[in-house]
């Protein structure tokens, strides 16, 4: 914020700065001033002239093509998402509804009907030959290629508007695999034509999106053009922010909130990535599955979550997303911490306390805790795991690898406990993590569990069996849910409802004042 030169009085200055930080859109806590970006492919304005700008502008990542099937930045995601629509849309709490197609469901198989009304931004319809086109892109991408390897199994045409899919598995829940892109198939150029709100266009090296107006109620769009300015890391995302240049972008929280201050409004949103510790029962001191019980309990996850996370995630000690629909009305407690009853469970299994320290058949133990080494706050986690459990009595030794030799030594099974971090699929299908090695084959699973799996995810058994056959075995021990964030400059209003897959949900009723 700037003094004009003419002012005389040391009361008056004093008065500007009082008044702009109470009615202003600036803050004391915006970053210090810097020298204003120069113009560039991306559309980068100067700081004199972001105020301008006429343009709503949103950012995107400099370091990839957009490309619907390969993009993995998730800034580039969040673009991906205005101009390609999947299937079916998920909100934030991972309910499905239909978008280009309507569906019908039976046992594993799922019947695509596309509604006559959708259309690509080119005014050309859907139909099944783009469904099935849009289908082999995503069987062949590294993005969605885990979907079809492991749940989708064959699909087909059966006219001109109606596509069948096979599922290799009962799932009430794989209806949530299809929000994936669907592309034109005769598309011509860099970009896929796509039936989203927007498309993408280039001209002379800058990109910018335009209103699609074959989308319902594009006639009451805010926006006919959103620029599109070019960043490569947060620093410069920042840096754009400062000074107005960007309007909206992806936030990455892995560094914390804090440096997103001044003219940034942070929303927040859960995503499906789940830290996770998993303990090694092969050891005859961790073998049974009340010990790793006991280690969730006398984990302090709200100290977690107050001293390490930085609104970077959730606390939980069940599996699951607290915001997917199936949760929303049960009463499920965040947290479970309770030194007392780990205390007494640990010594009811062996592990006793001798003069305050832990010991297992007369012997002292000493607890090996190894993280990849490549996540701060992950390590920052295994850290705080250890203090939990050195507050218990026990010695831990926390041990950091690199990601080759971090997976080597839990394949060696030379540790007690391991921090890691998993993708959950859309379906929240976590059967994947013992059959694809997430959870190694240290953690014991028994067949007795895997079978609950089944009958929950075929709905013959509800939600409260599978987390009492959960706390039972606890295969692995959730520790927090790790949340992602829009941020949107203060000039900026209107109702802001990201998800994981659809960041700038509701752009077309935004305004800037």
């Amino acid at each position: 914020m700037k003094i004009r030169k003419n002012v005389k009085s040391v009361l008056i200055i004093l008065w500007i700065l009082i008044f702009s930080f109470v009615f202003s859109s600036c803050s004391l806590f915006s970053l210090p001033e810097q020298e204003a970006p120069e113009n560039n492919d991306g559309g980068n304005q100067s700081g004199d002239n972001a105020s301008e700008a006429q343009d709503f502008t949103i950012a995107y990542y400099s370091g990839e093509t957009i490309d619907p099937y390969s993009s993995v930045n998730q800034s580039n995601r969040a673009v991906i998402s205005l101009c390609y629509e999947g299937l079916i849309y998920l909100d934030s709490s991972s309910s499905p509804s239909a978008r280009i197609a309507d569906y019908s469901i039976e046992d594993n198989n799922i019947i695509f009907t596309i509604r006559s009304e959708s259309r690509f931004s080119d005014g050309s319809s859907v139909t099944a030959a783009d469904i099935v086109h849009s289908f082999q892109l995503a069987s062949e991408s590294d993005l969605y290629s885990f979907r079809f390897d492991n749940y989708i199994d064959d699909w087909e045409q059966l006219s001109s508007n109606t596509v069948r899919v096979s599922l290799k598995n009962s799932n009430l829940y794989n209806i949530n695999l299809f929000d994936f892109p669907i592309v034109k198939e005769a598309s011509v150029g860099v970009y896929p034509i796509g039936s989203g709100k927007y498309y993408i266009s280039t001209s002379d090296g800058v990109l910018a999106l335009h209103k699609n107006d074959y989308y319902q109620n594009s006639e009451n769009f805010s926006f006919d053009t959103i620029s599109l300015v070019e960043i490569q890391d947060s620093q410069d995302l920042n840096y754009n922010f400062n000074y107005g240049v960007i309007h909206a972008a992806y936030a990455d929280l892995s560094d914390g909130a804090q440096r997103y201050k001044g003219n940034v409004e942070l929303v927040t949103f859960m995503t499906n990535t789940l830290v996770f510790a998993a303990v090694n029962k092969s050891k005859p001191y961790l073998a049974s599955s009340e010990i790793s019980s006991a280690i969730s309990r006398c984990i302090d996850r709200k100290r977690i979550s107050e001293e390490e996370l930085d609104s970077l995630g959730d606390i939980v000690w069940q599996p699951f997303n607290l915001n997917w629909r199936e949760l929303e009305n049960m009463q499920i407690k965040r947290d479970i911490y309770s030194s007392s009853e780990a205390n007494t469970i640990f010594t009811e299994n062996g592990l006793t306390l001798s003069d305050g320290v832990r010991v297992w058949r007369g012997s002292a133990l000493e607890l090996t805790v190894i993280c990849n080494n490549e996540d701060r706050t992950r390590v920052n986690i295994a850290n705080a795991v250890a203090d939990s459990l050195r507050e218990m009595g026990f010695s831990v030794n926390v041990v950091l690898y690199n990601w080759n030799d971090y997976r080597e030594v839990i394949a060696s099974g030379n540790y007690d406990i391991y921090i890691a971090e998993t993708e959950i699929p859309m379906n929240f299908d976590i059967r994947y993590m013992f059959e694809n090695g997430v959870v190694n084959s240290h953690s014991n699973i028994s067949q007795n569990f895997l079978s609950v799996l089944d009958d929950f995810y075929s709905g013959e058994s509800d939600i409260i069996d599978f987390l009492s056959a959960f706390n039972t075995e606890m295969p692995f021990i959730p520790l927090y849910y790790s949340r992602g964030a829009l941020a949107v400059n203060r000039i900026v209003s209107g109702e802001f409802s990201p998800t994981e897959t659809s960041i700038f949900e509701g752009i077309e009723n935004w305004t800037m004042d």
